[in-house]
């Protein structure tokens, strides 16, 4: 009985957690790579997939714990959105600043990330700043559910590649939006499904203010 009431209690707080942050504004890593609010093991990694509308991502991620509280994400991949082929990488890092111990049954961290993008006629640096909140489910089978949500702000910055490939001052090729930059609010949910201590499955949404997406990937613990 007290092990359903502490799982009640998780669901609800994590539920809870979401409620609250969903008005304000919602980010992902800049690929959308999967992360909860816990700190890494001191290795994990794997591959992802995302797609929807005009939006497609794919790629490999790879993250590791720096210190108790802090670990740090690498992302390389293709992204493509609106008809514009990209390639790049991004890396981010993470700070927890809650955990499932505490009196609070859910985990809370702040992420920070920067990344770099390219195509044949723009480039695209990009800043992002998440907050992320998860907690385990416990079950009695050996498989246990993570729920996770974040909220944040995503920053874009384009340029336009000249004729030999330098950059200068450009405009993002979309039908609905003719400035140099972009700032905009996401809201990315999932869960990661704990298959054991070494391998998970991950299971994803994001929506933004244009274009919204779905997708999972796997993680691997080494």
């Amino acid at each position: 009985m007290t092990n359903k009431r502490s799982t009640r209690a998780r669901v609800a707080a994590v539920v809870a957690a979401a409620a609250l942050l969903v008005p304000a504004a919602a980010g992902a890593q800049i690929f959308g790579t999967l992360t909860n609010a816990a700190i890494a093991s001191d290795g994990e990694g794997g591959v992802f997939m995302l797609g929807g509308g005009d939006v497609f991502r794919t790629g490999v991620m790879a993250r590791f714990r720096t210190t108790k509280n802090t670990d740090l994400g690498f992302q390389g991949g293709y992204d493509r959105i609106e008809g514009e082929n990209s390639w790049g990488a991004a890396v981010d890092f993470k700070v927890y600043m809650i955990g499932g111990e505490s009196t609070i049954p859910v985990d809370l961290a702040l992420d920070g990330a920067l990344g770099h993008l390219r195509s044949d006629d723009f480039t695209r640096n990009i800043f992002q700043l998440s907050l992320l909140a998860s907690g385990i489910l416990r079950a009695s089978t050996a498989v246990s559910l993570e729920p996770y949500g974040s909220i944040g702000l995503r920053s874009s910055f384009f340029s336009k590649k000249g004729p030999r490939g330098a950059d200068g001052p450009g405009e993002w090729p979309r039908e609905n939006d003719s400035v140099d930059n972009l700032t905009e609010a996401l809201l990315r949910g999932g869960v990661r499904i704990h298959l054991s201590e070494e391998y998970q499955i991950l299971a994803e949404f994001e929506i933004g203010e244009d274009s919204s997406c779905f997708g999972g990937g796997v993680n691997v613990v080494f």
